[in-house]
């Protein structure tokens, strides 16, 4: 039977000579988040066909990020539209507080 390091070396990773242990990259880290000095949420219908969103506008970089988390959170469906977050329905107040919670300074609802 071969060993762990023997089956790394055929599947192309290398071996350190060190030890028999496997380098692995380190993962690049996250992008840092940041605000504007004001972060606006606000609910509209205009130009959706009806349907109700909550717009998030002042999230100047890590918005990727941001809304990954705001989606698993608080369980909606969310999107980016160049530079402000759209999440489905009427959730201006349930957005507002996770961002409070999440260390945003100040969240101006409309």
């Amino acid at each position: 039977m071969a060993s762990f390091a023997d089956l790394l070396k055929a599947k192309g990773f290398a071996a350190s000579p060190e030890s028999e242990t496997v380098e692995v990259p380190v993962p690049v880290a996250a992008e840092e988040l940041s605000f504007a000095a004001k972060v606006v949420v606000r609910y509209t219908k205009k130009g959706r066909g009806g349907k109700a969103v909550t717009l998030v506008q002042g999230v100047e970089s890590g918005a990727d990020g941001l809304l990954a988390k705001l989606k698993k959170e608080l369980g909606v469906g969310a999107r980016r539209d160049d530079d402000e977050l759209v999440i489905q329905g009427n959730q201006v107040e349930r957005v507002a507080r996770w961002l409070e919670s999440q260390g945003v300074k100040k969240v101006v609802r409309s």
